[in-house]
């Protein structure tokens, strides 16, 4: 991957996502399965929670950088935190997430937890 449209032709329903980073270190590891696509977006799943829908939207080109061929990075420049239930880590970059596209095919049924 090298663009946001390469990126949007690559993640499907099915697709596993590996954090790589996160703003939030205990997000680090965590796979994601995408569970639905649309133009500016995906939805997803985490192991923890599979009845909860997650979004993400790196809709803007500008805000995603693709450290590798099988990764995406996305920077989110709002600094808000307001209400958010925890404190950012000062000492890392605000709203970032890299994560690395595992498979495109969904994961088999002894994998899903």
């Amino acid at each position: 991957m090298k663009t946001l449209t390469d990126l949007k032709r690559t993640i499907k329903v099915g697709s596993r996502l590996r954090v790589v980073d996160h703003y939030q270190r205990d997000m680090i590891g965590q796979i994601r399965t995408v569970t639905k696509t649309q133009g500016n977006g995906y939805w997803f799943t985490i192991p923890s929670d599979t009845r909860r829908l997650w979004g993400d939207y790196p809709a803007k080109a500008s805000l995603v950088t693709f450290p590798t061929p099988t990764s995406f990075r996305v920077t989110d420049p709002c600094t808000r935190w307001t209400g958010s239930g925890w404190e950012p880590d000062p000492t890392r970059e605000p709203k970032f997430w890299e994560l690395e596209v595992l498979a495109q095919q969904p994961a088999p049924e002894a994998e899903k937890e």
